[in-house]
């Protein structure tokens, strides 16, 4: 991914071929996870307890807000996947990519079963090494992203 500012002021970001084939494929796989009967039972990591120790009060937040948020993750992953076909954009477009990537790698992170305390690689012939490895290339994605808001912003 190359992000760079243009004259105007607008931002050009840039994926090469592999990374719109792998972005395109996790949002859609990911839009599909939020389009099921009860996506906070599927992928709960999106959807993560809010009220610790009261589960009738989270519970009663869940309900509230579970719609709106839904959505929210659902504006960004598609705002990614349009974004990958390298249309200039805005600053509020590449805060979406940076909430597009973080939702795909908290996904990820749920499906290997990764928490902030072991982030060590998997066996190199295990089935979830690819997607270990996507996941680490995320962060750095991401890293990049929220230097490029540093840099220029």
């Amino acid at each position: 991914m190359k992000i760079t500012k243009t004259d105007a002021g607008s931002l050009s970001i840039h994926f090469d071929e592999i990374e719109k084939e792998i972005l395109n494929d996790l949002t859609q796989d990911l839009l599909v996870k939020l389009g099921n009967e009860d996506p906070q039972a599927s992928i709960p990591r999106l959807f993560p307890e809010a009220i610790l120790n009261q589960p009738d009060l989270d519970s009663e937040y869940r309900a509230m807000t579970a719609h709106q948020l839904e959505n929210s993750h659902r504006k960004a992953l598609e705002a990614l996947n349009s974004l990958t076909s390298e249309k200039e954009t805005s600053l509020d477009d590449l805060i979406l990519v940076i909430k597009g990537l973080n939702i795909i790698r908290l996904e990820l992170g749920e499906e290997l079963d990764i928490d902030d305390d072991s982030e060590s690689p998997l066996v190199d012939d295990s089935n979830h090494y690819r997607l270990w490895m996507i996941f680490q290339y995320l962060g750095q994605l991401l890293f990049q992203c929220v230097e490029e808001l540093e840099r220029n912003f």
